[in-house]
């Protein structure tokens, strides 16, 4: 049966001929009718074809519709990967709505603050995370996704859903950044930045109409980094999975997958599990979150997955700038394309600028070396904070939205991270990043591996700023035991540069004195964990100097599957 036509928006006669508001609903209409028997997503027993999915997002267009929801209401969504998430992000947007997509690893408290906070009128909840409502006020509605989900959009209908969309700066969703020792703040997308950068993921991913996308970065994420809607537009397959378990992960690359996103850390889970092995076809990864490191990079190409890293935050969307590798990279020898493949790159095809400045804005030399703030503008930056405008103007001081990260910038115009702006040692009189600390091996050798010890403090430079190590959430060794972890890779044996080998002395040193640093505070978020760098921005502004352990080296525990963090210490500002 032939798909009925695509909606129009029925401009006004005086609306200009060349103009469509950019919006990535039209993404779906279109799939809808030029992929229309094409597999749009698979979610356990369930399979879609791209009329089938856009079919459904019609039907839960109008039932919302039905449902009293106007224009600019906010719709929340507490759900693991799954198909109901990947249809929201069309069918709330195509009823006039604002997706609200919750981070499902947050307690009942945050996720009542998230809800409160957004407006949200009513919230869509995985039925295994019903329990985590339980402190939002009972006024809002609540669905559960199965046959609830399923008995609602039977109340709508396939017919197509005219938008109420009038301008693409209009709000499409919010997606809360993780909170610190303040509360998440609401990063507000527009509707136009999500349809641009939803074509320049699949554009730099290389996601084509044959491609089958594995959902193993959440969809929450910064909108699952706009994924959710650009393989509408290539029509692309969606594989959904609630969560990553790694031996039936492998199963689904050698069953076809070709495309996916994932942090270092899970990269790590994924090449040390026993079922890892060399894939007989490529499957292409775009990661970010942290610097990947050379052995990492190495081990993922061995295993015949092609690497591209990617930086970027909320406030952008996610990914900002891709790692474009130049002509001829591929003769250098492996530690030196390793080492290019950790720069952080340049500007993906739909985003904007990014410059490295100084503390008056103006550019830094493009040297590699002379280190300034990452700042960006342009189309796939946020509108601006929900109901934070305080918090705005802080971020887009100068006309330019401020990312926190210190970076430098090369010849080629590539940038490359150093640190957060708040983590800088100072030793000696110079300014030392933590990264430069760790991909130096800076930390001490203890035989085999570095110990994760609690009360570190060491005078640095010229002040005596109290450091301290608190405990690494997630580590076999949180409660200082002093044992050593293993190095496998040897990262941590090189010699340094003998400034980093300083500030890494300086930090390491013990002194009994030091009461052990807390291991949190009431609120969102221990003040000692770090955000992801494709993230939000770190708000601590009552610790001067502390230091905290942050994962990057990996090693597997000798309790099994579990990692944890060699010794990584971060400097704060209080």
């Amino acid at each position: 049966m032939p798909a009925p036509m695509r909606p129009s928006m029925n401009p006004p006669a005086d609306y200009p001929v060349h103009r469509q508001e950019l919006s990535p609903i039209h993404l779906l209409e279109r799939a809808g009718e030029v992929y229309a028997d094409w597999p749009a997503v698979s979610d356990g027993d369930r399979r879609l074809t791209w009329r089938e999915f856009r079919a459904r997002a019609r039907r839960f267009a109008s039932a919302l519709r039905a449902d009293d929801l106007r224009k600019g209401d906010r719709v929340a969504f507490l759900a693991f990967n799954s198909e109901p998430l990947l249809l929201a992000h069309f069918a709330v947007p195509l009823a006039g709505g604002v997706l609200v997509a919750i981070n499902t690893r947050l307690s009942p408290g945050e996720v009542a603050y998230i809800v409160q906070h957004s407006g949200a009128t009513r919230v869509f909840v995985s039925a295994d995370l019903l329990a985590v409502l339980a402190e939002v006020p009972p006024t809002v509605q609540r669905v559960v996704l199965g046959p609830d989900f399923e008995a609602l959009l039977a109340h709508g209908t396939e017919a197509p859903v005219e938008p109420w969309l009038t301008c693409e700066d209009e709000p499409i969703s919010i997606n809360y950044t993780s909170g610190t020792t303040g509360r998440p703040k609401g990063v507000v997308y527009h509707h136009r930045g999500a349809y641009l950068n939803a074509l320049a993921m699949v554009i730099d991913h290389k996601v084509v109409r044959e491609s089958r996308y594995l959902w193993t970065l959440p969809m929450f994420h910064c909108n699952g980094w706009c994924f959710t809607w650009g393989l509408a537009a290539v029509g692309a397959e969606s594989i959904c999975i609630p969560r990553i378990e790694p031996g039936p992960t492998w199963q689904l690359f050698d069953g076809g997958v070709t495309h996916f996103c994932a942090a270092p850390t899970v990269c790590t889970m994924l090449v040390t599990d026993p079922a890892a092995h060399r894939l007989a076809r490529p499957v292409r990864l775009f990661t970010a979150g942290a610097p990947p490191s050379p052995t990492l990079i190495a081990r993922m190409g061995e295993l015949n997955f092609q690497l591209d890293h990617v930086y970027g935050l909320t406030e952008v969307y996610g990914p900002f700038t891709v790692n474009v590798p130049a002509p001829g990279q591929e003769a250098l020898s492996a530690e030196e394309q390793a080492k290019l493949a950790a720069r952080q790159g340049v500007p993906n095809p739909c985003a904007g600028e990014v410059r490295v400045v100084d503390l008056d804005m103006n550019d830094v030399p493009r040297d590699g070396a002379t280190m300034g703030e990452v700042v960006m503008r342009g189309n796939v930056v946020m509108t601006g904070y929900f109901e934070d405008a305080e918090a705005t103007a802080r971020a887009f001081h100068g006309g330019w939205f401020h990312s926190g990260d210190l970076g430098v910038q090369h010849a080629d115009g590539a940038i490359e991270l150093r640190d957060r702006m708040k983590d800088i040692i100072i030793s000696g009189g110079e300014n030392i990043s933590t990264i430069e600390v760790e991909a130096g091996g800076g930390l001490p050798s203890r035989g085999a591996g570095v110990r994760c010890d609690r009360g570190a403090r060491r005078e640095v430079g010229r002040g005596a700023q109290g450091l301290r190590h608190p405990q690494a959430r997630g580590c076999p060794q949180r409660r200082g035991t002093g044992r050593a972890l293993p190095d496998p890779a040897g990262r941590l044996q090189a010699a340094p540069p003998d400034r980093v080998r300083r500030a890494a002395e300086d930090l390491h040193g013990q002194d009994p004195e030091v009461p052990a640093a807390r291991p949190g505070v009431a609120g969102p978020r221990p003040p000692h964990q770090l955000r992801d760098r494709t993230s939000s921005r770190p708000s601590s502004v009552r610790l001067r100097y502390q230091v905290r352990a942050r994962p990057s080296t990996r090693c597997t525990a000798a309790l099994g599957k579990r990692f944890c963090s060699s010794a990584r210490w971060r400097a704060l500002k209080r």
